[in-house]
């Protein structure tokens, strides 16, 4: 691969991602006035099989991409994608077998993965089942975080890439500032569920959910009930349900249509109208959750 490095100014920007143009803006505005290196590596509508070492054609853009650049001394990576997988359930191994693969073959240690959970958007109802596997490789490894965006309105509704890159940028930025430039105390992630069974559990015919990074306190963007959750019994059919703010960081969720429940699914659409948030004004991560 080949490449330079230019200077951003109004001439070059336009040829940038607006997502990594508006987190290191954010950054270097809070940061001492040094230089923000990004180093870009894109390709619209790639799975995410692409950019990892698998045999075939799968893996192309990891060859011919990242492999040149791995000599060079990174701090870390932005990672945004999976709007066009073919098998969304493969991304619970995907994500964090890529994430593996890099660290490996990079050799600079377990630099962090700051991933952008997929916007809102009309008509992919997988998107779901990626954000829920996006959430599950934060448990499942180390030095990960995620920028939730299901907040930010897509307009139109079926559009894939959001027009509106700042917040996407500014948030990402917040992670890097207390995760790694000494603001420790810093809000940087909306609420995500824990699953911590001694906060999240069946109780009677109610389940309870517990959340991470509930700093401020839950609170609903509109002062209804939070919300769109949804349970389901042992069939395993959904049914709407209510969900009440129990403390500041604990949600109690039921619903008369399933008195024996078994899961429960935070935001699990393509399209959610989503209105949990943190003190931060930072939202809530879709979810779902099934106990054994």
């Amino acid at each position: 691969t080949s490449g330079t490095w230019l200077e951003c100014k109004p001439a070059n920007a336009r040829y940038w991602s607006g997502v990594g143009f508006f987190f290191a803006r954010a950054l270097q505005q809070t940061q001492d006035p040094v230089p923000v290196g990004l180093i870009q590596v894109a390709k619209n509508g790639s799975p995410i099989a692409d950019w990892t070492t698998f045999s075939g054609n799968r893996g192309r853009f990891y060859g011919a991409n990242i492999i040149p650049i791995q000599p060079m001394a990174i701090r870390g990576v932005i990672w945004y994608q999976g709007e066009t997988e073919a098998d969304p359930y493969a991304y619970y191994r995907m994500l964090p077998g890529l994430i593996g693969n890099w660290r490996a073959d990079w050799k600079q240690g377990s630099f962090p993965f700051y991933i952008v959970q997929l916007p809102p958007i009309s008509g992919r109802d997988y998107y779901a089942v990626i954000r829920d596997a996006q959430v599950s490789t934060i448990d499942e490894i180390n030095n990960i975080e995620m920028a939730g965006i299901i907040d930010i309105d897509t307009v139109p509704s079926t559009e894939i890439h959001p027009p509106n890159k700042e917040p996407v940028g500014e948030r990402l930025s917040l992670i890097a500032r207390a995760k790694l430039y000494g603001e420790p105390e810093l809000p940087s992630s909306g609420p995500i569920r824990d699953l911590d069974p001694l906060v999240t559990r069946i109780s009677g015919s109610s389940i309870v959910v517990g959340f991470r990074h509930a700093e401020g306190g839950l609170v609903t963007e509109d002062g209804d009930y939070p919300g769109p959750f949804m349970i389901a019994g042992p069939d395993g059919v959904y049914y709407p349900a209510t969900a009440y703010l129990v403390d500041s960081q604990i949600i109690e969720v039921s619903s008369p249509s399933v008195p024996f429940p078994k899961s429960v699914r935070y935001g699990w659409a393509a399209y959610p109208q989503c209105n949990l948030l943190n003190g931060a004004r930072l939202p809530a991560s879709p979810f779902g959750i099934v106990f054994p």
